[in-house]
């Protein structure tokens, strides 16, 4: 897991959205998915709107690596 600064969780938390992109085992990126991020002390939470059946949402699970994009942060940790 991936510490963040204090400004980097703030300002990926204060997003209206976060865009992540699971890596595959083969290790290109899935295409970006559009979902709520949400804050809990110095943690961030998605959650699937199909559950464990969504694709993404498996991949991330399996993967724990990909790209993230939410206010003004790019990262891949």
């Amino acid at each position: 897991m991936t510490t963040w600064s204090p400004e980097t969780l703030a300002r990926t938390a204060g997003a209206d959205e976060l865009r992540l992109a699971p890596r595959r085992d083969d290790g290109t990126l899935r295409a970006p998915t559009t979902i709520w991020v949400v804050r809990d002390g110095d943690d961030l939470y998605v959650r699937s709107w199909r559950g464990t059946a969504g694709t993404w949402w498996n991949t991330a699970r399996t993967q724990r690596t990909g790209h993230i994009s939410a206010g003004g942060v790019e990262t891949s940790p």
